[in-house]
């Protein structure tokens, strides 16, 4: 639990090894936890997957019931020859009520801001991944100069989604009897 305000400011030159074999998420936040809050900041910079993991994401690798607001990310992943479950822009995997809004990927001239690894199974510009109520609202991808607007998700809804923000929605079934 914890908050983080970049207060518009712009990290830059960030360089991620994330090969420690215990690892089950990379991003610069690993893991954000019950009622973290990451808003108003920019990231620029490369992960690098030297061992197989859970999840990757530019900013975050896994939410929990957490949020990143007003954020943009301008972070490249490279899986080499790794294994990644989920791979996302700006969250590898999102869960348990966690938000992202208001958030862009920015990958200014290169379209390809991720290398696939051996074994991805999940991947989107904004989120890898979504389940148990995560929710994306008012995002976008900027890509050669041009927007990319993406709909508004909750997982557990029903309805189609748009694969290029979102690799996975996990859909709750209910009222099944």
């Amino acid at each position: 639990m914890g908050s983080f305000n970049g207060n518009g400011h712009t990290i830059s030159g960030i360089q991620i090894d994330a090969g420690y074999s215990k690892s089950i998420a990379a991003g610069f936040f690993g893991i954000c936890g019950k009622n973290s809050i990451i808003r108003n900041l920019t990231l620029e910079g490369t992960i690098t997957v030297t061992e197989d993991l859970g999840w990757a994401g530019g900013i975050a690798g896994h939410m929990d019931k957490g949020s990143l607001i007003d954020c943009t990310s301008k972070m490249s992943i490279n899986a080499g020859s790794k294994d990644v479950v989920a791979l996302g822009g700006l969250a590898g995997h999102l869960q348990d009520y966690s938000l992202v809004m208001n958030c862009v990927l920015n990958t200014g001239n290169n379209t390809d801001w991720y290398s696939n690894g051996e074994f991805v199974e999940w991947k989107g510009n904004i989120v890898g991944r979504i389940s148990d109520k995560g929710k994306i609202i008012n995002c976008s991808t900027m890509a050669n100069g041009s927007k990319q607007e993406h709909r508004d998700y909750t997982s557990g809804s029903h309805d189609e989604f748009d694969r290029t923000a979102i690799g996975a929605i996990e859909f709750l079934i209910e009222n099944l009897f």
